[in-house]
């Protein structure tokens, strides 16, 4: 697949799948990762987002841990068997008493993870990152605030 070009830096424009069940979360992440310069695609559940995977190979997929059908951990590990190169950020909201579903997601292959909400800045500085390296393993890998 050919990619388009990033015009500012005349290579390809790295390719971001937002997984998320929410659609004014993908709205606002889409809006905002084709302002920096991504290009952008959206899943509601992680099993579009697996289809989405495999048909299009994108470079990090951004995806929220509570969705319905496939949910983000199930999606993590299928991802892990079927593209283990693709770098995976885990998004979700921390809520009392439950299990630290982003740690959880750490420890099955998220590259990072985000604790919803997150600020713009903090999810274009991790994207950056791990774009910009490669990602690194994920034992190795520290979660934004936590």
């Amino acid at each position: 697949m050919k990619r388009p070009t990033n015009a500012r830096q005349g290579v390809a424009a790295p390719v971001i799948l937002i997984v998320d069940d929410n659609r004014l979360v993908r709205l606002s992440l889409k809006r905002l990762l084709e302002g920096a310069g991504y290009r952008v695609m959206e899943a509601r559940d992680g099993r579009e987002g697996l289809s989405q995977q495999k048909s299009a190979a994108p470079d990090v997929v951004v995806l929220d841990l509570l969705m319905p059908e496939m949910d983000g951990i199930e999606l993590i590990q299928q991802l892990r068997k079927d593209a283990p190169d693709v770098a995976i950020v885990a998004m979700s909201a921390e809520g009392s008493g439950r299990i630290d579903l982003l740690h959880y997601a750490t420890l099955l292959g998220a590259d990072r993870t985000l604790p919803k909400p997150f600020s713009n800045a903090e999810l274009l500085q991790v994207l950056q990152e791990l774009l910009k390296h490669g990602a690194p393993p994920s034992s190795a890998s520290p979660s934004i605030g936590g």
